[in-house]
């Protein structure tokens, strides 16, 4: 299979299970992965996330269920991953539109 294509498949299954499962239209994935020295087939992924899910739970508690969503992408197709959880509420008090690409200086 064309590593391309297993990208983009991977992403649109990645976008559709959080939407479904955090049942929101704001979602965004950013990879990072053009940052690593070794670029292999595993991706570094930045994910922002607004659903009103996330009310009244703990930021750890945000990524426990992001990761029960994407459980078998992470264990599979994910090296890294940066996870920012927002209510819809929290969203729009923080004025927050995008988010910064984490760049891994490090690698």
């Amino acid at each position: 299979m064309n590593y391309y294509f297993k990208y983009y498949r991977n992403r649109i299954i990645m976008l559709s299970k959080i939407k479904k499962y955090f049942n929101t239209e704001i979602v965004k994935i950013y990879d990072n992965s053009m940052y690593h020295k070794n670029n292999n087939s595993k991706k570094h992924l930045t994910i922002l996330i607004v659903s009103n899910a996330f009310v009244q739970k703990s930021i750890l508690n945000r990524h426990r269920q992001v990761y029960q969503a994407l459980s078998k992408e992470i264990n599979n197709t994910i090296y890294a991953l940066s996870i920012h959880t927002y209510t819809f509420h929290e969203w729009k008090k923080n004025n927050i539109i995008n988010i910064k690409k984490n760049i891994c200086k490090f690698m």
